[in-house]
């Protein structure tokens, strides 16, 4: 946790980090066009699984969108097959609450963006209108927020602007929550997290 001590550090969590775990599931959420991208790529990046045929926006296409039965049956199956393992939904804070009992030792990552940034890529991609937009975006992070309080988990939280500008930081603050080294080589992360478009893994 270095860099959280200094102004240029991307996040803020508590719950301490079970890094010795055998056994993990991180969830990386927030809202739609709110940055979650960047940071579930970040994860993949550093070796954790996040499912099968994974498109360029690192959303898990068995998790997003479907029925809670069906995501149940998912999370069944993940754990028999890995120890460690996790998902990306901008929206998950909509269901995590049924799943998170089914979860093994939960972690969750919840990306947050400025609100103006997000609500101008709602206009943008799905042809909102602005105050519509910022009704919903505001509304899903004070769900996020109310989530962490009550997660009785540990929660990182993360700012997209922050882990663009300092992307050094964000690494070794993401290295740190999830207890993996930081990468030999952190180029391709700084590379990976500079905006623009979406980065394939």
């Amino acid at each position: 946790m270095k860099s959280q001590s200094t102004r240029d550090s991307a996040s803020v969590w508590w719950g301490e980090p079970a890094k010795d775990s055998p056994r993990k599931t991180f969830v990386c959420f927030g809202v739609p066009r709110g940055g979650t991208s960047a940071i579930a790529g970040v994860m993949r990046k550093l070796g954790l699984f996040m499912g099968e045929d994974i498109p360029d926006n690192h959303e898990d296409q068995e998790m997003v969108g479907r029925p809670n039965h069906h995501r149940l049956k998912v999370i069944e199956k993940r754990n028999a097959d890995h120890k460690i393992w996790g998902w990306k939904d901008p929206n998950a804070v909509n269901y995590l609450h049924q799943l998170a009992p089914k979860l093994h030792n939960p972690h969750y990552v919840i990306v947050s963006r400025d609100v103006i940034a997000t609500t101008k890529g709602h206009m943008r991609w799905h042809a909102r209108e602005a105050k519509f937009a910022v009704g919903d975006i505001t509304v899903q992070q004070q769900r996020n927020i109310m989530f962490a309080l009550s997660a009785g988990a540990p929660v990182m939280l993360v700012s997209y602007e922050k882990s663009v500008l300092n992307p050094k930081s964000l690494l070794i603050e993401m290295a740190d929550f999830m207890g993996v080294p930081y990468p030999e080589d952190d180029k391709a992360f700084i590379e990976f997290l500079a905006p623009g478009s979406y980065k394939s893994v």
